[in-house]
């Protein structure tokens, strides 16, 4: 066109709208323009630069077009403070209707992109958006959009609750039955939840909701609230969670005779939590209602050495998909699903594309106001993935409808690491009318494992399951009951250091000291005044200093040698039994030296301690 050369990211034939488009913009492509021709017409009726869009349409139209700077990976080189030079995600999620059709292009070759867009039944009276409409920002039906959307999408902190203590197998929970025979609406649910408890509650405290006597939505709070095993805050059209723990489900929950909610505390230790329907309003229709269905499917420890399709959701039935949640734990950095995401209606392939958002870096724990289908398949690349990541969609004009079955599936491909593993987990949102409608093969509750991390990421209790009288604690956990002065010491993140080194729930403890002697000293509880043998487990690495152990002053015979040409977890190494002073055990963990060829750096890593009968 023009004289140009333009890739087509996009054309679509019949009525309907655009609902996203994702592009990935960096300073090779930052003169690149992205153009939208609506219903055949030769001249673009938007031209958008990638360059405006990240700099100066982004806040103009905020928050329907949002601009993702691109973090450098770990040990990266710091980001450019020159805007032009710094790489990151478009993200538009501003609804642009068309009569005939739709074509997206770009003037220079894609990287990644994402364009998404729903179909309008034949004759439906659309509304054509024009490049003019779209800058008027003052005075304007955008204007409204705008402000109304920014309503919707403030985190702020949402009323807060009075949490009380939860037991483990506890239930709390919250009833509705209107007496005047037509039911009613939930149309606002508010949590809370004590935020330094955030990420047990989770995966440990479950949403039951029960509507005219259906088990409808059975899942963990973080995908029932849209974060899957992310924390928050965020917020969109739909749910608002806050940094103070308060939280709102917004999705309508009609019923006919009674609701009833709950939260069940599916851990092993109390929660603070809370619960109450704040908004409820009569229904205004005499038809049976749809009601809202939610449930979670987890994939444990899968050990990916060639590509599988795994089964995220199926759906027997009459229905409307509005929302999904999906969350990936590994210890990997540069590992996610890589492989198509397959939607069946019917039997039939209706969708297939790429794995979700987070292959471009735009979207893990930030739901937004629109999530849609996909049209078109971007140019991969190896991008930079994350250890853990949850990403949302919600449907707020793209509800996918189903008369038969619903199935969705999705390829895994192998990690760079053999046997290395990963887990999924998976949530969908439907409404159906009652009976008209079940999820398939869904978790149950009593029998879900208690954790669902990779192996090599699990806690040290699981790693080495505790024997009679036995008991693990990661030390990051523990008190510090001394240090010598100028050594570094704290917690330290392996997998953010190192993606490949993540064991013991990812935390290890220790110092970096620059003279022999320099220690650290651990607080081990004791069940008793019994003696008990303690073991330990450490850090292996080109680094690592030798290491003298002593416990309540007592010197463990020899010193233990933790220099290893890579980063690893060591062997369980006995420390000997040893009997209690004030209920505690305080071993102190000393640099006793360092290897010739590292003699300036004395690294102590410890990642925890059992203890167990003599």
């Amino acid at each position: 066109s023009d004289g140009r050369a333009e890739w087509v990211l996009a054309e679509v034939r019949g009525g309907g709208a655009r609902t996203r488009g994702v592009g990935k913009s960096s300073a090779v492509r930052r003169d690149a323009v992205r153009r939208i021709r609506l219903d055949g017409e030769s001249a673009p009726s938007i031209e958008w630069p990638l360059r405006e869009a990240s700099q100066s349409i982004a806040p103009r139209l905020a928050p329907f077009v949002v601009w993702h700077p691109a973090t450098p990976a770990p040990g990266g080189a710091p980001m450019s403070d020159d805007a032009d030079q710094v790489s990151g995600t478009i993200d538009c999620v501003l609804p642009i209707p068309f009569e005939r059709s739709c074509i997206v292009t770009l003037d220079r070759r894609p990287d990644l992109y994402r364009v998404e867009s729903v179909s309008f039944a034949e004759g439906a009276r659309v509304e054509r958006l024009t490049g003019d409409w779209l800058l008027a920002t003052s005075g304007s039906e955008l204007a409204t959009l705008q402000a109304d959307a920014r309503t919707r999408l403030a985190i702020g902190n949402p009323a807060k609750l009075s949490a009380a203590a939860l037991a483990p197998g506890g239930r709390l929970e919250r009833t509705v039955e209107p007496r005047d025979g037509r039911g009613g609406v939930i149309r606002t649910l508010a949590i809370q939840i004590d935020p330094m408890q955030a990420g047990a509650a989770v995966r440990d405290l479950w949403v039951e909701c029960d509507f005219d006597g259906t088990g409808a939505v059975r899942m963990p709070r973080g995908h029932f609230i849209g974060l899957g095993e992310q924390t928050g805050p965020t917020a969109d059209a739909f749910r608002r969670v806050g940094p103070n723990g308060a939280m709102e489900f917004r999705l309508p929950m009609p019923f006919v005779r009674s609701a009833r909610i709950a939260l069940v505390n599916r851990g092993r230790s109390s929660l603070d939590c809370a619960l109450e329907v704040t908004r409820v309003e009569p229904r205004t229709s005499a038809e049976q209602p749809q009601l809202l269905h939610g449930a979670w499917r987890l994939h444990p420890r899968l050990v990916v050495d060639a590509p599988v399709e795994v089964e995220l959701a199926r759906i027997d039935g009459a229905g409307v998909l509005v929302g999904e949640c999906v969350t990936q734990h590994a210890a990997l950095f540069n590992w996610w699903p890589r492989g198509d995401e397959r939607i069946k209606i019917a039997g039939r392939d209706e969708l297939a594309g790429p794995s979700y958002d987070h292959s471009f870096g735009s979207a893990p724990g930030l739901p937004r106001l629109a999530r849609g289908l996909l049209v078109s398949i971007p140019v991969r690349d190896q991008g930079q993935g994350a250890r853990r990541w949850s990403a949302s969609r919600l449907r707020a004009l793209d509800s996918a409808r189903f008369s038969q079955s619903r199935v969705q599936t999705l390829e895994v491909q192998p990690a760079a690491v053999p046997g290395w593993e990963m887990t999924l987990s998976h949530s969908v949102l439907w409404y159906a009318r009652k009976g008209e409608s079940r999820g398939v093969g869904f978790d149950d509750p009593s029998s879900m494992p208690a954790v669902a991390t990779p192996r090599n990421y699990a806690p040290l209790a699981e790693l080495f399951p505790a024997g009679p009288g036995e008991e693990w604690f990661e030390v990051e956990s523990l008190s510090i009951s001394g240090w010598t002065r100028g050594s570094n010491w704290g917690p330290t993140n392996q997998s953010a250091i190192r993606p490949g080194a993540a064991w013991g729930g990812g935390e290890t403890m220790g110092l970096l000291s620059f003279s022999v002697g320099e220690a650290i000293e651990f607080a081990v509880p004791a069940r008793d005044e019994a003696p008990r043998r303690l073991t330990g487990r450490f850090v292996r690495s080109p680094d690592a200093a030798r290491v003298l152990v002593s416990v309540n002053g007592v010197r463990v015979p020899g010193e233990v040698v933790l220099a290893s040409p890579t980063t690893e977890p060591s062997d369980l190494i006995d420390l000997g039994v040893h009997a209690p002073k004030g209920g505690r055990f305080l071993v102190r963990v000393e640099v006793a030296g360092q290897r010739d060829s590292q003699p300036q750096r004395r690294h102590i890593q410890v990642d925890g301690f059992r203890t167990s009968p003599p």
